[in-house]
Formats: structure tokens, sequence, C-alpha cells
């Protein structure tokens, strides 16, 4: 029976120690167990040299397991992803994956040279580009079965895309050209972009349903459709000079669960309001000024009204339970907004520098009102408490 060498908990990013646990056996077997997902420990910039291919980056995050001599790593059930990077570099031979992990990340196994045998579940619903950039031992068969579920590069009507073939979805990426040899180094979009519902590689039809990379496109305009579901979190980065200041939506209840990836709520973001975003509603040539969220929506999403500094009244629906972080932020022009009775939270930085708000009417419901909520609010002379009838409870002034 192996012996053990080495056991532990597994990090998480920022090093605190997560719910998954590993024990190394002197047979050079490493085994993770828990419920959740495997990270990476950090970024080794090993080199100042340029980037010409993402196997030459000088920013390789690193997996935690770097310092031990492991052969072969088991992963038991209830571990559910590998996040980028997570395995990277290590001399295994083999890997052992359990049904209930459904999604490799970007670069799980780059690197991993000695690798020869991968066994995949039948649950697998994605594998993202890279994963497996670098692994040389793998045979043509294995190769092939990977790439039944790996994030496969497309232009498509003069766009890119990355194609998840298992889940029949599509994201749409910065550059015209994909190619893992100029990943750093690629064109960006210019002019105005329409991005489609659907896509068809193949005969197969994807559901376009995310932006990646939108800090490059330097598009003065970009038209969505109400199939997307995220947009990577550059959307709303004080730092970003291409990002598109007119944007065409087809739906607002969609609009309002657009989710951002990697945004923290608790970063501070006070360089917002420099930009100027305006936002049209189907074929409208005129901006939003009046906006009404229709009736079911529950959540308005992180940030995604953000900066729209032509907006004048907001009318929130009965339902609604949480208006998320930095949701109305920058909305200079905002003047009268309504909050109903059913609503519990409202998110750090919310309408953080509505300059034009002036008074604002909180039901009783709230349960959390996060720091700088009305922050550089800078006419808001009056916010008061009322009760269901919409009687005034108290106010402060």
């Amino acid at each position: 029976m192996a012996r053990i060498v080495k056991q532990g908990n597994c990090t998480c990013p920022g090093g605190e120690k997560g719910a998954l646990k590993y024990v190394l056996t002197d047979d050079d077997t490493l085994t993770i167990s828990g419920q959740g997902v495997l990270y990476s420990s950090g970024v080794d910039r090993r080199s100042s040299a340029p980037k010409t291919s993402i196997l030459d980056s000088s920013d390789v995050h690193l997996s935690q397991f770097k310092d031990m001599d492991i052969e072969r790593v088991v992963i038991d059930e209830g571990v559910t992803a590998l996040q980028e990077f997570s395995l990277c570099g290590l001399p295994i031979t083999e890997v052992v994956l359990p049904g209930t992990v459904t999604h490799i990340g970007h670069a799980v196994f780059m690197r991993c040279t000695r690798l020869k045998t991968v066994v995949l579940p039948g649950t697998m619903q994605r594998i993202e580009e890279h994963a497996f950039d670098g692994c040389e031992s793998l045979s043509t068969e294995t190769l092939a079965l990977i790439g039944k579920y790996r994030d496969t590069p497309a232009v498509i009507g003069g766009l890119s895309f990355v194609l998840r073939p298992r889940l029949r979805e599509a994201v749409m990426v910065r550059s015209k050209y994909p190619s893992p040899a100029t990943y750093f180094q690629e064109p960006y979009y210019e002019g105005d972009i329409v991005v489609p519902t659907t896509v068809m590689h193949d005969g197969i039809e994807y559901t376009v349903t995310g932006i990646s990379h939108i800090e490059k496109y330097k598009c003065t305009s970009i038209t969505l459709p109400a199939t997307i579901s995220f947009i990577d979190d550059a959307w709303i980065s004080a730092s970003v000079d291409f990002a598109p200041s007119n944007v065409r939506i087809a739906d607002v209840a969609a609009w309002c669960r657009v989710k951002l990836l990697k945004a923290e709520c608790g970063y501070n973001y006070t360089e917002f309001p420099t930009r100027n975003r305006h936002l049209y509603l189907g074929d409208s040539s005129e901006p939003i000024t009046e906006l009404v969220i229709p009736e079911g929506v529950t959540e308005i999403a992180h940030s995604v009204f953000n900066s729209c500094k032509d907006l004048r009244k907001v009318v929130l629906p009965q339902g609604l339970k949480k208006i998320g972080c930095w949701a109305f932020e920058g909305c200079s022009g905002l003047e009268i907004i309504n909050i109903p009775d059913s609503v519990t939270e409202i998110g750090n930085g919310a309408f953080y520098g509505c300059t034009s708000l002036k008074l604002i009417q909180l039901p009783a419901s709230l349960t959390s009102i996060e720091h700088d909520a009305f922050r550089e609010c800078e006419l808001l002379k009056k916010i008061g408490l009322i009760d269901k009838e919409g009687a005034e409870i108290c106010s402060t002034k």
C-alpha cells in the first residue's frame, strides 16, 4: 500500500486555504479530493522577452504542486473544475478525471510534455483553448477525444469567435485572425460591430453568449443580441481607451442579467464618471433617457448601466430584489428613480457619481446598503425611508 509523503489543503487565489485537499503518496500519485474548483498558485514572471506565443508567455501561472515529484494525478468525485494553469508544467504522465469535472480551464495542462494518458468523463462540457498546448506526448486518438470538447477558434462573417462544441455556444473574441502562435499580436476590431445572435460553423449552429477582450475593441459602436449573458470586466475598467461608447441592446430584461467576468464589487472605480456611454434599445435612433425595467427582473447586474449619462429617469419593477454593485454608477444625468418595496439589497457604488439625483425614497424592506452606494451624489439633499403604503417613516437631509 502506498505511503503518504505529503498532504494538505489546496490553495485558492490570494493564497488562502481552499475546500479541496491533496495527498501525495510514495508511488508519485497526487490525489485531489473535496468539493469545488482547483486553482493555480500565482504568476511566474520568468522572462522579459516579448510575447509571441501563449507557450512563451512571461506571465505563466504556476501549479501549486510545482515542487512535488508527481507522475499520476487522480481527481476525486466532488471536484467540479480545473481552473487556468492549475496543473501547468508538471512532469505527469497520467490524469484521471471524475464525472463531476465538467470544465478544464485555460492552459491547465500546458507544458505537461510527458502526459500520455487523459481519462475524460462523459459529463465533460468544455475544455478551454490552450488547455493541452505543449503536451507533445499525447496520442492522436487522445487529441481527437479532447477536440470534441475543446474551444475552437473560428472566423465567421468577418468576426472571430471561440466555439464551445459541447455547449453549442460561441464567444466573440478580440481578433479577426485567432491563432495560438500570434495570441498576443493580433489586430482589433474597428468601426461599427453588430454581434449576431447565432453563427453557423461546419453545419452546426452556435448561440452567441459572450463577449471577450472588449478592452481591445477600437469600434465606436457595438450591437449586442439578447443572448449575451456575459462580458469580460474590461467593460468597466477605468483604464480602457477603446471600449465602445455607443451600445445597442435588444432587450432590457436580458441586459439586466448580463454578468461581468472577474469584476470585483469591492473595488473603488473612482474614474468611471469620466466615460460617457450611450445606450440604445432596438432600432431607436436616440439613446435611452427614460429606462423602464420590465416586470420579472429580480436583479440588476453589476455595472450594466454604468456611465449611461443620457439616463434621466429609471422605473424599477415590483419584484426587484437587488440593485447590483456599480449598476448606475456614473449616470450623472439621472434625476428620478424609484426603489420598490421588494428591494432588499443595494450594492456598493450602485449610484456612485449620480450627480443630478436630488431625492431618493428607500423602502423598509432594505436589509443591506453597501458602502459608497450614494457617494459623490452632490445634489442628493434628502434620503427618505418609506413603509409599504408609501408613507415616509423618517428621512435625512
